[in-house]
């Protein structure tokens, strides 16, 4: 796919992978234009500096209050040990993996 894209561009050029993000969910790319620019985007990405938001429509019933907008999960995240191309959710209070904060915003119920 990465050597498709730059015919994509309306002026082609070559692009440069920086990082693969969230693989396991989205498989988003993190691509620089210029040569010049991969390393700091990948440095800020290690340090932690880059955001990454998501949109998602769910069905179902929130397991939080009714007026409750917005809402934090943290759990710690570690390979899965069947697949460990994988990541999971450990429980709460489980040893192991790295801390990750999922914040969460009710735009709208969906009816």
């Amino acid at each position: 796919m990465l050597s498709r894209l730059p015919e994509l561009l309306p002026t082609p050029r070559p692009l440069h992978l920086c990082h693969r993000l969230d693989r396991e969910a989205s498989g988003l790319l993190l691509l620089a234009r210029r040569p010049d620019l991969a390393a700091p985007l990948q440095r800020s990405l290690d340090q932690g500096a880059l955001r990454r938001g998501y949109l998602a429509v769910a069905a179902g019933t929130l397991a939080a209050p009714a007026d409750c907008r917005d809402l934090s999960i943290d759990l710690r995240i570690a390979r899965d040990p069947h697949d460990p191309r994988l990541r999971q959710a450990l429980p709460q209070g489980a040893p192991g993996g790295q801390p990750a904060r999922t914040r969460c915003r009710v735009l709208a119920p969906l009816s």
